[in-house]
């Protein structure tokens, strides 16, 4: 079976900060998404068309996630919706694991659970969703849990043994779609003075982290990393290293969010004048 590409925007909800909920037309041997038009022809609203397709879907998944290894769960179905039944309680309540459940869709036909207090469980998702990570239909590598009702990103602190392992896997996939998507906005951009940062990973004490570089008299689409390298070709000392919310605290007014992409990304107004420059040093982090 394969998939349809849109020619128009998606009906879609963001999930999880890194995911987004889509609506497809399960077709004998193609899906096809539905789009803003495709629903108007229906003559039904878009949140009647999710309801509609989690019963759907709720009805197509009898039974729930099976053990695969030592408290770890995997979905049986393979029938291309499996990331999609995150959204299906059913499939996960009830499994015996070892503290809050997280959740990963590393593919469309793999949802795996493992408990947030199970080291060995979690070491082993990991290994899966690694091994997926260059598939075709891979889709996150980033595990989520869901509190108060909304799903959001599992980040294990510094101090957890597989802090490091979850960081190089997040990043690893999130440098992968930067660069899909900067390829992208150069494309779309053509001939316009504004360079589209790169998105890289960078060795730290607490391990891997994500950053980007603002220089000063360059134009660019920064996009949202975990740090940011403030280099000023002028100054002959090492760049600033501060992080993503300090500079939006110290600097966001220079920075204004470029709407409808995904990953998110930020033009920059104006590099910072000295004294901005000057408290963002007192932020400096020493990788």
């Amino acid at each position: 079976m394969h998939f349809v590409e849109a020619t128009e925007p998606l009906v879609h909800w963001p999930l999880g900060e890194h995911l987004a909920v889509g609506l497809v037309e399960d077709e004998p041997d193609h899906l096809a998404p539905l789009t803003e038009s495709g629903l108007l022809e229906l003559g039904i609203s878009a949140d009647e068309a999710l309801a509609y397709a989690r019963k759907n879907l709720a009805q197509r998944s009898q039974g729930c996630l099976t053990r695969v290894a030592a408290g770890l769960y995997a979905s049986p179905w393979q029938d291309e919706h499996d990331a999609a039944r995150i959204l299906i309680p059913h499939c996960i309540e009830g499994l015996p694991l070892a503290g809050e459940p997280v959740l990963m869709v590393p593919h469309r036909d793999h949802l795996i659970a493992a408990g947030a207090d199970d080291p060995v469980a979690l070491a082993a998702m990991l290994e899966l969703s690694r091994a997926l990570l260059e598939a075709p239909d891979f889709v996150s590598s980033v595990p989520l849990v869901c509190r108060d009702g909304s799903w959001i990103p599992f980040c294990p602190g510094p101090e957890h043994p597989l802090h490091e392992a979850f960081a190089e896997l997040r990043v690893a996939q999130l440098v992968r779609e930067h660069a899909q998507q900067r390829g992208w906005l150069e494309a779309r951009l053509g001939g316009q003075d504004v360079f589209v940062a790169s998105f890289r990973g960078v060795e730290t004490q607490s391990g891997l982290a994500s950053y980007c570089v603002w220089s000063r008299g360059v134009p660019s689409l920064l996009p949202r990393a975990e740090l940011v390298a403030v280099l000023d070709p002028d100054d002959p000392g090492p760049p600033l290293m501060v992080r993503w919310d300090d500079v939006m605290d110290i600097a966001g007014e220079a920075l204004i969010p470029l709407e409808g992409t995904y990953p998110p990304r930020y033009r920059t107004r104006a590099f910072p004048a000295e004294p901005i420059l000057m408290a963002l040093r007192e932020r400096n982090v020493d990788l």
